[in-house]
């Protein structure tokens, strides 16, 4: 319920598109301070405690603005995570003309006997449920905890009836009367405890003809799978994760459940795009200046998405691309030139034709034009070798 859905988000998590170069250099400098696995760890903070943070350090003081059009080459110092409990906040901000309307007017950590103030730049908030009062994040476990309880004791009750899956009943005569003896009641419990002996050990029941009378009620559970299932199901819905997924087990419209992995799937990449993208807005700027240098326009991060396309589909999908292409070269459309690199961009994105664009490119380097065969051909033998002798040269 808690890291299930930031594991998910940071499984593959994104790639920055740019040259390699500067590919590269980022994600060099993002391994160096583990900006992915921060922004896992504030995401499922949030979740838990109501909100996280990450205060981005770049050598400044923490109660001044954040300014990254500012910081240079290795600029960004460190970046911390930090708790809801550890972090106290100021004020909401009210001025709707102010660019941090609704956030903090400050932010207060305290350590070693020293309090500092963080201005709302430096921090990135991660929050789960916000408030439509006061803006205060709230855990996912205030609203999930009871469907996960309900599931799990519908687990264990199921669990606890199996131990009375089939239950001997013996009929005495005259029970009330030998129980209210204590020489008779031990006298009565030996009696049945050799009788259990006996059926354990020769599947034998021996009883008193006139006396006693023996009976077994045995237990169904039929229904109790479904009983479970319908709790799970209830705790699937509430924690946003798929049955087939959290469970294991198939579910959705079909047979394996991928229509409803991959309606998942759609809103694990809209919390990406939406929400944790916005948040870290500033550290990424932060990042990529600090790795270059510099702000390239052109450089840009792009999620990956969770879905995995087969290679049947893979092929499926090129072959429609690829008659497309042709269609609208043959049609006068477009130009053969004009659909190359598109076309080989659209392959390598869906992951078709392996080594395909850097083959292109080195094709390119070496003047973009293919080797005439007939260079290759001998005009008697029809391949290299000696046209005299026919001998073809390996």
């Amino acid at each position: 319920a808690v890291d299930g859905i930031p594991d998910d988000c940071f499984k593959k998590a994104y790639q920055w598109v740019a040259d390699a170069a500067q590919i590269t250099a980022i994600e060099n400098l993002e391994k160096r301070h583990k900006v992915k696995q921060k922004k896992k760890q504030a995401l499922a903070w949030s979740r838990l405690d109501g909100e996280a943070y990450i205060y981005i350090d770049t050598g400044q003081p923490a109660a001044s603005e954040l300014l990254p059009d500012r910081i240079g080459r290795d600029g960004l110092k460190f970046l911390n995570v930090m708790r809801m409990r550890s972090v106290k906040k100021g004020q909401l901000i009210q001025d709707p003309m102010s660019q941090y309307y609704g956030e903090p007017e400050w932010y207060e950590v305290s350590s070693q006997s020293i309090t500092q103030r963080i201005h709302p730049s430096r921090m990135a908030r991660f929050i789960s449920s916000p408030s439509p009062v006061d803006g205060a994040g709230k855990s996912v476990l205030t609203y999930l905890l009871q469907p996960i309880i309900a599931a799990e004791t519908a687990r264990d009750n199921t669990v606890a009836l199996t131990t009375e899956a089939l239950i001997d009943v013996m009929k005495v005569c005259g029970l009330m009367e030998s129980v209210s003896d204590p020489i008779q009641e031990a006298a009565m419990v030996k009696r049945y405890a050799l009788a259990r002996q006996m059926k354990a050990t020769n599947r034998m029941m021996v009883i008193d003809m006139d006396k006693e009378d023996f009976d077994r009620k045995p237990s169904t559970f039929t229904t109790l799978p479904d009983v479970i299932e319908t709790m799970r199901r209830e705790a699937a819905a509430a924690i946003g994760i798929p049955y087939a997924l959290l469970f294991g087990s198939p579910s959705g419209l079909g047979a394996n459940g991928e229509t409803e992995i991959k309606n998942y799937y759609d809103n694990i990449a809209t919390i990406q795009r939406n929400d944790i993208q916005p948040i870290c807005e500033n550290i990424d700027e932060c990042v990529i200046r600090s790795a270059l240098g510099s702000r390239p326009e052109e450089i840009y991060l792009d999620w990956l998405s969770l879905y995995e396309t087969s290679d049947r589909e893979k092929a499926d999908i090129s072959l429609v691309m690829a008659n497309a292409a042709k269609i609208a070269i043959e049609s006068g459309v477009m130009v053969a030139d004009f659909l190359t690199e598109p076309l080989i961009n659209s392959w390598v994105e869906i992951g078709s034709f392996q080594g395909i664009e850097q083959s292109y490119q080195d094709w390119l380097a070496g003047g973009g034009v293919l080797e005439d065969p007939a260079d290759e051909t001998d005009a008697v033998g029809g391949l290299p070798g000696d046209s005299e002798s026919g001998n073809v040269t390996p």
